[in-house]
């Protein structure tokens, strides 16, 4: 796992989102950024469900976030949070 401890570390972490974000589309994009912020929520998963179907079928992460339990919002932050780290250490959202 990414370790974000010291300022090499952070700009580091900086520049694998940066370019993980670059080569998702924008609806995704987008989505990833507001889970980052503000976690799981209603409004994330009504944008998750809005994504495009091309974008639905292809990441893994809008279906976990548009089909979860909107009573476990806790829960699927993490789910949501495991999947943003994978891509992370992987250069590509599963």
């Amino acid at each position: 796992m990414l370790e974000v401890t010291e300022p090499k570390s952070v700009w580091r972490a900086y520049t694998r989102m940066s370019k993980l974000l670059a080569k998702l589309p924008p609806h995704t994009a987008s989505l990833v950024e507001r889970v980052m912020d503000e976690g799981v929520t209603p409004e994330t998963q009504a944008i998750a469900k809005r994504a495009p179907q091309k974008e639905w079928e292809r990441y893994q992460l809008l279906r976990i976030i548009g089909n979860g339990n909107p009573n476990r919002l806790a829960d699927l932050t993490e789910l949501a949070m495991d999947e943003i780290r994978i891509g992370l250490e992987e250069g590509n959202l599963p």
